[in-house]
């Protein structure tokens, strides 16, 4: 007899906050922060992605920082 697989689903989280209010934005690969309105690409908010762990090191380094209420982030160097 042939099982059914069951998929979990797995709620995006902010790389900056950690908030799981996300939506997806208009552009189709991005999503963006309902708290803290930070906007980037969808691998940025799923956890064991290269490029969430990128974005959040460079947010812990102080290198990144934005505007909440814009969700604008720049590199400061």
């Amino acid at each position: 007899m042939h099982k059914e697989k069951k998929y979990k689903y797995i709620k995006p989280s902010c790389p900056r906050c950690g908030s799981l209010n996300t939506r997806a934005k208009e552009e189709i690969s991005s999503i963006k922060c309902q708290h803290c309105g930070y906007p980037g690409h969808w691998r940025q908010f799923f956890e064991g992605q290269k490029e969430r762990i990128e974005v959040q090191k460079l947010f812990n380094e102080g290198k990144l920082e934005g505007n909440p209420t814009l969700g604008q982030g720049k590199i400061v160097n």
